[in-house]
């Protein structure tokens, strides 16, 4: 439909998300399992990697499944009867695509990553003196205040907004100059002009959800609030502590490196920010109605704050790593 509309790089992204990702994930993993006890060490070493493509990937297949909430959010907010009737229903296939997304995610988290009998269980480097350790837990923790400051602005400005060209509408649909004037008198255009940030978008949907049952609007309300908002910032705090007890504790602690991996696994930002990319790319179907989908800044402080996000995640595991060998070798000058 996308691409017949003229929509072209809106069909190619939902294709790419949809349908490439889980079938890449799928192949991936089945190459992984299959060579996973070889005694080949050059096929131990590929399934590794594809193990760990997976795991990367994993989440990856989700950008269509925020695309759908936001554009149920925007089309709800167009809804003044009797003037404008907006009609919309996230079915049964978003049910099941999101369970998928949800399952395929957290499951990758509990496969194992080969390693061949040959390869040391530990690999060790240079250890970090203590005062670089509680250096980099100080740059980790101006990293994180970077972040703080990107998210609060990414996810309470708008992220993508939508108006009505009556230009564009009045030429593709032939509209008579007496629906135009009507359409000025009663402020139709106004009311069509919406913006939607990803806080907003949430309670949107639990609100929406609470009038009226409707389960999907309770999954998408977890999607956004949940996986969005809740582990993104989860996952900071800990990247955090997992810094602050490299920097100021000797002890190894093997737990926490594995729950900030997990953490950063399923925080889903960056997945919706792309949501947004793509449901702007193939809301290009409506423009001919005189219904224009546009970007708007708060895209731009999701994306800074995911870059800041993945400096703190990298920073925190390279000072867990510096302070594991420290541990191992016993440096501590």
């Amino acid at each position: 439909l996308l691409w017949t509309s003229g929509s072209h790089s809106g069909a190619v992204a939902m294709a790419i998300f949809a349908i490439f990702v889980p079938a890449a994930k799928l192949f991936l993993l089945m190459l992984g399992e299959v060579w996973r006890s070889s005694p080949s060490r050059r096929k131990v070493r590929v399934s590794r990697w594809s193990i760990a493509a997976v795991q990367i990937v994993s989440k990856w297949a989700s950008p269509d499944m925020f695309a759908f909430s936001l554009l149920y959010c925007l089309l709800h907010h167009m809804h003044h009867k009797p003037f404008v009737e907006s009609l919309q229903v996230l079915d049964v296939g978003f049910t099941c695509y999101s369970a998928f997304c949800i399952c395929s995610t957290a499951s990758t988290l509990f496969v194992a990553v080969p390693r061949h009998a040959s390869e040391d269980a530990f690999v060790s480097g240079r250890p970090w003196p203590c005062r670089h350790l509680r250096a980099g837990f100080a740059g980790t923790l101006a990293l994180a205040g970077v972040w703080a400051f990107l998210f609060v602005r990414g996810i309470t400005s708008p992220s993508l907004r939508m108006s009505l060209d009556m230009t564009l509408l009045q030429a593709n649909m032939d509209l008579p100059g007496l629906v135009v004037t009507l359409t000025k008198s009663f402020n139709i255009e106004k009311w069509l002009e919406q913006d939607i940030s990803v806080w907003k978008a949430a309670f949107d949907l639990l609100d929406w959800f609470q009038k009226d049952g409707d389960l999907n609007l309770f999954l998408a309300f977890v999607m956004l609030f949940g996986f969005c908002i809740c582990l993104t910032a989860a996952s900071v705090a800990a990247s955090l502590g997992l810094a602050l007890r490299a920097g100021f504790l000797r002890d190894r602690d093997k737990l926490l490196p594995r729950m900030v991996r997990a953490l950063r696994h399923l925080a889903m930002l960056d997945v919706c920010a792309t949501g947004f990319i793509v449901l702007c790319m193939a809301a290009t179907i409506y423009r001919e109605n005189g219904i224009v989908f546009a970007l708007d800044r708060g895209v731009y402080w999701l994306v800074a704050s995911e870059v800041a996000h993945y400096a703190v995640h990298h920073s925190a595991l390279t000072l867990a790593a510096a302070a594991s060998c420290r541990a191992e070798g016993g440096f501590d000058r």
